[in-house]
């Protein structure tokens, strides 16, 4: 409902005019019912015939369509245009946003002609001026923007995740990090687009996933009960997907790259938390890295380095720890109690 929300504030007229345009963009199919007729796969934007990239250009519909068909006589005719990719792709502009959620909570339609030009803000024209986002705007990626100073606990998950109210994430997620502060450029106009993921500065919608859909409530192979399992180290498994590792690329910054150099070093101390038994609070102590990520933490890239030159892939071998994948039915993950899931895309750490 609240992705949905500013779509409120925008007349039926203008919506529909948006929706064709949007879904003639490359890269788009768009599930629909007509007048008479099943829920089904009405229109594709793409400019191959191949069936079988037709075939991926359309997955996840066909589960969306079963999730459907239940209620399918109850449904009045409709269009909605979906993107295959494991990423958004409309950045919302801030003061074009507010107006139209402005619009909504008065119950009237904005008028299109009135709304500003987009900011050339990149990802922080998602930001209000007044927020640590909009103050550092336009963003400067040529320079490494240190992570927060002080040491908190997350209390709002959501508002954890929000790059607008904590700026490093511009700076520290692949999602986010962009070569130009100008770049990508935030929308005139609020599309209602379905994608898979996205972010609190894209107003991409989000549909129900099935990409990857597992059924946790069986019992899963080589999976002891908790006061079983042997391994309490963190565990994670993963490719080193995400962004391009080109030379001009600061993939060093990304969220798996940091996750394995961290887990990887030895050289120097880290700072932790152990609770206190005499209070609630917590005192910070530092310890020996060579001694405390390897009795912590089981965490490396598996397979061959992806995304980059031959030079660059060299490199990330002798840079980084490869090794072969983790089935996530595998005894070895089994055995494990704790896993981080670092996502870059909509499917298991542990098979890509």
């Amino acid at each position: 409902m609240r992705g949905l929300e500013p779509f409120w504030g925008i007349s039926p007229a203008d919506l529909l005019d948006a929706q064709v345009t949007q879904e003639n963009k490359p890269d788009a199919y768009t599930l629909g019912k007509l007048e008479s007729g099943a829920v089904g796969v009405v229109h594709t934007a793409s400019a191959s015939t191949d069936p079988e990239k037709l075939q991926r250009l359309v997955r996840g519909s066909s589960e969306i369509m079963d999730l459907l068909k239940p209620i399918e006589h109850l449904l009045p005719p409709f269009r909605a245009t979906f993107s295959p990719h494991d990423n958004p792709n409309l950045v919302s502009d801030y003061h074009i946003k507010q107006a139209a959620l402005e619009a909504a909570s008065q119950q009237r339609h904005v008028d299109l002609s009135s709304l500003p030009q987009p900011a050339k803000l990149g990802y922080a024209s998602a930001c209000s001026p007044d927020s640590p986002g909009g103050r550092l705007a336009p963003l400067d990626h040529t320079n490494q923007h240190p992570p927060r100073s002080e040491r908190t606990f997350i209390h709002n998950h959501l508002l954890s995740m929000d790059p607008c109210l904590h700026p490093d994430h511009f700076f520290h997620h692949a999602q986010l990090m962009s070569r130009s502060p100008t770049h990508p450029p935030a929308q005139p106009l609020l599309t209602a687009l379905f994608t898979f993921c996205s972010t609190l500065v894209h107003h991409n919608l989000l549909p129900p996933s099935f990409i990857s859909w597992v059924d946790d409530l069986k019992p899963r192979e080589n999976d002891p009960p908790w006061a079983e399992k042997t391994d309490e180290r963190l565990l994670w498994r993963g490719s080193n997907t995400g962004m391009n590792h080109d030379a001009d690329e600061r993939w060093r910054n990304a969220q798996r790259q940091r996750l394995v150099q961290f887990g990887m070093e030895r050289n120097g101390t880290a700072r932790i938390m152990l609770s206190n038994l005499d209070s609630v609070a917590f005192d910070e102590v530092e310890v020996s890295k060579a001694h405390l990520n390897p009795a912590l933490l089981d965490i490396v890239f598996t397979g061959k380095p992806l995304g980059c030159a031959p030079e660059t892939c060299k490199f990330l071998e002798t840079e980084f720890e490869f090794r072969k994948q983790l089935p996530g039915h595998s005894r070895e993950v089994g055995e494990h109690k704790y896993m981080i899931d670092v996502r870059l895309f909509s499917f298991s750490p542990f098979q890509r």
